[in-house]
């Protein structure tokens, strides 16, 4: 005797409600992971223009001078530390141009430039700040520093250079 299995004609099933919304939630998260991830190449491949070419500096746009009176002082007679402080450069050289932040570059030889010291580049300096400090030094030795202005015509002269041994 022989037996033969058949199967059953499948029923079609039919796509509910609540399928249709979870598709529709899958393809929006889908369409907004695109979006943020063009947005993020967008930025770090133009720098947030959005494509657009960025102007460059005014034309005979120079930069701002160096700010004026650097002085160093030690604030913790504890830790080998440096204050630096100085005057302000509040209006960019030329007429339109910002004033951005403040490039500090510190080394233990004198004779400091741009091109043989590397700069502390920090955006979160402003206008205002007048002065950082550093606990990363060592007691008894000599470090020179100078710091120059950053505007949107670029970065301008360095300051006085001054010395400083932390106790």
């Amino acid at each position: 005797m022989s037996v033969r299995f058949q199967r059953a004609p499948k029923e079609k099933q039919k796509t509910t409600v609540s399928q249709w919304i979870v598709i529709g939630v899958i393809i929006v998260l889908f369409i907004v992971a695109w979006i943020i991830i063009w947005i993020v190449l967008v930025n770090n491949l133009f720098g947030g223009s959005g494509g657009a070419v960025q102007p460059g500096p005014t034309p005979g746009c120079t930069p701002s001078p160096g700010p004026t009176g650097l002085t160093a002082s030690q604030p913790n007679i504890i830790i080998p530390s440096v204050l630096l402080e100085w005057t302000a450069v509040l209006n960019a050289t030329t007429p339109g141009e910002t004033v951005l932040r403040y490039n500090v570059y510190s080394r233990e030889t004198p004779g400091i430039t741009k091109t043989n010291t590397p700069g502390l580049r920090s955006d979160t300096f402003t206008i205002n700040l007048t002065s950082t400090s550093s606990g990363d030094m060592t007691s008894g030795t000599e470090v020179f520093f100078a710091v120059s202005t950053v505007d949107t015509c670029g970065e301008g002269d360095l300051s006085n250079e001054i010395s400083f041994t932390p106790v």
